[in-house]
């Protein structure tokens, strides 16, 4: 997207909400707040394209919100 709004890509979907999103420190990634398959809310991650989505929290017994980045991912992933 340009500085002024024009130039927008979609990353996802027309239907698809993206609760919670929360940019990496390095910019390469966003994490989300998503119904998962149990539907119970999950954290994913994505490429900032929109490739990529992962589940992270699928093992969890109860829903899961407030995605965040630790130190860790202030260092720059390939």
């Amino acid at each position: 997207m340009n500085s002024n709004g024009t130039g927008q890509t979609p990353i996802t979907p027309d239907t698809f909400f993206l609760p919670q999103p929360v940019w990496s420190p390095n910019g390469n990634k966003i994490a989300l707040r998503q119904d998962g398959p149990s539907g119970l809310a999950d954290i994913w991650i994505m490429n900032k394209n929109g490739h990529g989505l992962t589940n992270l929290t699928s093992a969890s017994t109860a829903s899961d919100f407030d995605p965040d980045w630790g130190p860790a991912a202030r260092k720059a992933h390939p």
